[in-house]
């Protein structure tokens, strides 16, 4: 019988940015969307998901939830409706779950409502984009009301919420409260598990939540991938004609808002996770196999 990894995140787990080929230079965005460049590329057979899949072999299952800007409380409420279907094709004790962390500002501001169902995201950015002045990047739900009034004021009451009633503290209390509470379920049914920090870190000492959170449990605590990716970057091979980036030709710097990584990156991110699996002993050293 297969073990089943579930790996859970945003674009970073999707693996958005794996379908360029490195060395080709940055791919326009209206190209990158076209169905005709999504269908192929709809596997994602380069996304961190997949390159462990072939890392680990036949008797493992690889399942890739990952998707594009999902919030924290999306990947969450994720992680909770298989828990519900435990009867069902949900997680059985002994598989694994993999979780990347993305924005803490990407969390649904429920104050924030247009129309009657409606309950809209947040941000779509990061703290690192709001500190650099990207108070202008309005989110979706911001663009999607029709050119007139009622736009303009919720324009202004989200340039609001961003430049005087944002608490960093707050948003980052919430999502360690998610993760609080899905170490005590997974430990409950046997699943085991290893989170990371995608693009910005979700842990805060200045938070009650921090000391409850399991650092051993953790892929680089308190660092991200992407700050990972540029520390390790500048020992690659220079006269190469790529990076570890989706664009080829940007310098991502440590602590930035920079792009996905691109299928070489996602290499790399492969093999941490698989180097934490078995340092932590979540494989079990294979002997189940």
């Amino acid at each position: 019988m297969k073990k089943n990894i579930w790996c859970f995140g945003d674009s970073w787990t999707m693996g958005m940015g794996s379908e360029v080929e490195p060395g080709s230079g940055k791919i326009d965005n209206e190209i990158k969307n076209s169905q005709e460049f999504r269908k192929k590329y709809e596997n994602r057979e380069y996304s961190f998901p997949s390159q462990l899949q072939k890392m680990l072999g036949e008797n493992f299952k690889v399942h890739n939830l990952g998707f594009g800007g999902g919030s924290n409380y999306q990947i969450y409420r994720r992680i909770i409706s298989i828990i519900h279907n435990l009867q069902d094709s949900g997680f059985k004790k002994g598989d694994i779950a993999i979780i990347g962390w993305t924005s803490i500002v990407r969390e649904p501001l429920l104050f924030f409502k247009i129309g009657e169902e409606e309950l809209v995201d947040g941000s779509d950015f990061s703290i690192k984009a709001i500190e650099k002045g990207h108070g202008d990047w309005y989110p979706r739900w911001c663009q999607q009301i029709e050119p007139n009034e009622l736009k303009r004021a919720a324009e202004k009451s989200y340039e609001d919420f961003l430049l005087n009633r944002l608490n960093y503290d707050f948003m980052h209390e919430q999502v360690m409260n998610y993760i609080c509470q899905i170490q005590v379920i997974f430990e409950y049914f046997g699943v085991d598990y290893l989170f990371f920090n995608a693009f910005e870190n979700v842990l805060s000492k200045n938070c009650k939540p921090y000391e409850f959170i399991k650092k051993e449990k953790w892929v680089l605590p308190d660092y991200t991938l992407s700050d990972y990716l540029c520390d390790i970057e500048p020992n690659l091979d220079q006269t190469l004609p790529y990076s570890l980036w989706e664009d080829d030709k940007k310098k991502v710097e440590r602590n930035n808002d920079g792009p996905h990584p691109n299928r070489i990156g996602y290499k790399f991110i492969a093999d941490l996770i698989y180097k934490n699996l078995e340092e932590k002993k979540v494989l079990l050293n294979k002997k189940f196999i």
